[in-house]
């Protein structure tokens, strides 16, 4: 590893640890923890912006959005946001998933091309497999961001050793 790459690992590691007393979920966006303007580059990205657009639309650098989002709290945060827009979403779908299945199981059962048939069971097969997915296993409480960071580093330690 680098020097500038240790350095900053290093220096990273005051707040990991600070981030481990945290265990519990907390609304970092209404708790104060974060400052308006990193509340609003947490809406930002929340809503897919890239960190470019967050700092040239707040009026700050790519290496401050970039340096806040290194912070296990704001990490925590947005995590937080895409996990209920996530939750929103998985709402909307699950309420319009009984005509789409009804949709899908009339064109399974009267089709009477066997290809329709099958994209139709494979589109219901399928987006029943996605929709908890990965958005439900975002960490949302700064101690696990600094929990996965701290075990990344463990690993990466015994593959260093393993070389």
């Amino acid at each position: 590893m680098g020097k500038v790459k240790d350095s900053q690992q290093s220096a990273r590691l005051p707040a990991l640890y600070a981030a481990m007393q945290l265990d519990t979920e907390a609304d970092a966006i209404a708790d104060g923890v974060l400052t308006e303007q990193q509340r609003q580059a947490v809406l930002l990205l929340a809503s897919g912006k890239r960190g470019v657009e967050v700092a040239a639309e707040l009026g700050i650098t790519q290496e401050t959005v970039s340096r806040w989002r290194n912070s296990p709290t704001f990490a925590a945060a947005v995590n937080q946001l895409l996990r209920e827009a996530h939750a929103g979403t998985i709402a909307d779908i699950r309420s319009a998933a009984g005509d789409a299945v009804a949709v899908l199981t009339d064109i399974m059962h009267n089709s009477q091309d066997d290809k329709t048939r099958l994209a139709a069971a494979m589109a219901v097969l399928r987006t029943s497999l996605q929709l908890d997915a990965s958005i439900a296993e975002l960490p949302t409480t700064p101690a696990a961001i600094a929990r996965i960071e701290l075990r990344q580093r463990r690993n990466d330690g015994f593959d260093d050793l393993m070389l």
